[in-house]
């Protein structure tokens, strides 16, 4: 049985007045404890509530307990569980309600100026420093590299329909040089969905209604878009496919869409479309189209 380190675990600063305390841990907890002492003494501890309590009372009525000692992958576990009951008494100083996170953490006005007025003081990034940090984030450095699915940081995540506002508002008027859109073009070059993957986008695009006004824009956004030399139709249905040469016709009945072939000249395409579309009925001003 491996032994305990008794200068390894989980402590508390007590208002023995009170009894509101400050949680935390320390794989050196004598040390900590100087430290603590210290920045109280000095008025300059992290945590304003811890401070502005020692400053209205004084260090007599203060004490440093140990909790428990343990091993040091087991620490955040003992704080989380000790801050937890604190908590739920309201008996705690302690600012974050996740121990080994920022969560619940709030700067203050003024702290939120000061870090404002030092970011604009701050000499500006010179192009070396760019990149140093550029290459240190590409590829295979970067953290989310080959993450997918459940591995993921953003697994499981929802944006907010404000925060989806805010994106698309930041959004717009932006404008994607033609040497970004290469290198996006570069980086999709090969890559392939697993059949897993095609699978769950099938299926959540399934029973999706797009209304009319999304018709239209879509309509809008793809007039006129150039598609190369001699390979766009102004009918509808009639499309030019750049692997087999020839133009294909395809035609929706009743929201499903029926494909008639391929044909040597858009004008074979075009007569296959009026054939079919007079074969059922249908005018190019059918809704069901």
């Amino acid at each position: 049985m491996e032994e305990i380190n008794l200068n390894c675990g989980v402590y508390q600063i007590r208002n023995i007045i009170t009894n509101v305390c400050y949680t935390g841990q320390s794989i050196d907890i004598k040390d900590r404890k100087r430290h603590h002492w210290n920045s109280l003494k000095n008025n300059k501890h992290d945590n304003s509530y811890l401070q502005n309590s020692y400053n209205k009372h004084g260090k007599e009525f203060f004490v440093f307990e140990i909790i428990i000692y343990c091993m040091p992958e087991y620490l955040t576990r003992y704080e989380q569980f000790f801050y937890n009951i604190d908590k739920s008494h309201e008996l705690s100083y302690n600012i974050l309600d996740c121990v080994d996170s920022n969560k619940g953490f709030k700067h203050s006005l003024e702290s939120i100026e000061k870090m404002s007025q030092s970011a604009k003081n701050r000499p500006p990034m010179t192009e070396e420093t760019k990149n140093k940090i550029s290459e240190s984030t590409k590829g295979e450095n970067h953290h989310a590299w080959g993450k997918r699915g459940k591995d993921s940081p953003l697994f499981g995540t929802h944006r907010s329909e404000e925060t989806k506002k805010k994106i698309a508002e930041a959004n717009k008027g932006h404008i994607i040089t033609e040497e970004t859109k290469e290198k996006i073009r570069k980086t999709h070059t090969g890559f392939k969905n697993t059949p897993e993957t095609k699978l769950k986008m099938s299926k959540s695009h399934m029973g999706t209604i797009i209304s009319e006004e999304t018709r239209q824009k879509l309509s809008d956004a793809n007039r006129g878009k150039k598609k190369g030399n001699n390979t766009s139709s102004k009918h509808v249905g009639i499309c030019y496919q750049k692997s087999f040469k020839k133009w294909s016709a395809r035609i929706n009945i009743n929201r499903k869409r029926i494909f008639l072939g391929c044909f040597a000249t858009e004008e074979k395409a075009i007569e296959a479309y009026e054939n079919k579309l007079e074969e059922i009925g249908g005018s190019h001003n059918d809704s069901k189209l």
